[in-house]
């Protein structure tokens, strides 16, 4: 999810390589901000600095890249999509075996896949909401690319009714698709908890192509809930509550990390979100992948938050075998010759 906005990020789009020199990260400096000689200097020593390992150093090309520079070290993009795929290999392997075994049982797999849609739809169709508010003019400005915060002042009734959007989506087509392909709405059943892990995998797997990077903040998740959708693995539910926040560690991270950056509040960071949505920067394809993780997140919560089964006590064996009602000695078998006519 590459995010800025500061200079480099226009310029970034356009292929051309910036370095960005801030005394405050990607905010920008108040109006009345003092500026004292001292920090004018090492700004200077910095730029001069930097132009003259430029000119000096070999060149670096022309493009910017996804490389990272971990203890001065660069570490390719190819290594990081190499370690994510290694990370991804085995809970989607168990996806496909998990398939393969309920369609061996005659699962109704289909229905699960049915209710993972159903849940993603009110996200869709909240945020395609938003792009209709964008694409007619109802709200302000709608940027291509992110802006400072308070730039576009926050329009609440805009928010408002994308969360409308979305409440009477869940209450009224979400049930509706629930109804017309006959699945029950509490995600217990393996073939639903199989259908969620088939669809998180899909998502893993198709971001992992497109972003290497992104699909990263799905490896936990991918890890953590397969306890979760293991119909024969009985949780108590606060293990399984920290199962399901553990999943959700690096996208809580990401978004933190992102407000601290930025300066923004809760409240900031929806309506920002809104305005990517809206002006385009986050295309169809990506909150379409994001909208399928909600509905999983979902459908895992609501399989975590609900108590589990009690535990059945052993009891006496069933007894599948029985013998003759009635037995009076070997001789009314016929095996013996008390038993011959004499």
């Amino acid at each position: 999810m590459p995010l800025t906005i500061s200079e480099q990020g226009e310029l970034g789009r356009a292929g051309l390589p910036a370095v960005l020199l801030s005394a405050n990260g990607e905010r920008t400096p108040a109006a009345g901000a003092t500026v004292t000689q001292a920090s004018m200097q090492r700004f200077g020593r910095a730029a001069l600095r930097a132009v003259q390992a430029l000119d000096s150093g070999p060149d670096i090309g022309g493009r910017p890249s996804r490389a990272l520079i971990t203890q001065r070290k660069v570490l390719p993009e190819w290594s990081v999509r190499l370690l994510v795929a290694a990370l991804l290999l085995a809970p989607v392997l168990v996806a496909i075996d998990g398939f393969a075994r309920l369609r061996r049982r005659h699962e109704p797999v289909g229905r699960g896949l049915i209710w993972a849609l159903a849940s993603a739809l009110p996200f869709v169709l909240a945020l395609a909401f938003a792009v209709v508010l964008g694409a007619t003019g109802l709200l302000v400005a709608t940027p291509a690319a992110p802006v400072p915060p308070r730039a576009i002042p926050v329009n609440g009734v805009a928010l408002l009714s994308i969360a409308l959007i979305f409440v009477l989506s869940w209450l009224v087509v979400r049930p509706l698709f629930v109804r017309l392909a006959h699945v029950d709405g509490a995600p217990r059943a393996p073939a639903i908890s199989g259908a969620l892990l088939l669809v998180l995998s899909a998502v893993a797997v198709v971001t992992w192509i497109a972003n290497p990077y992104a699909a990263a903040l799905l490896v936990p998740a991918l890890h953590a809930w397969l306890l979760i959708f293991a119909p024969g693995v009985r949780l108590r539910r606060a293990a399984s509550i920290g199962l399901l926040a553990i999943g959700l560690l690096p996208l809580v991270a990401l978004v933190l990390a992102d407000m601290r950056s930025l300066g923004t509040g809760p409240l900031d960071t929806a309506w920002m979100a809104m305005l990517l949505v809206a002006g385009g920067h986050i295309g169809f394809g990506s909150w379409l992948l994001w909208s399928l993780v909600a509905a999983v997140t979902i459908g895992v919560a609501a399989i975590a938050l609900r108590r589990p089964p009690p535990m059945e006590r052993p009891g006496a064996p069933d007894v599948t075998v029985r013998g003759p009602l009635t037995y009076a000695g070997p001789g009314s078998l016929g095996g013996t010759e008390s038993a011959l006519r004499r």
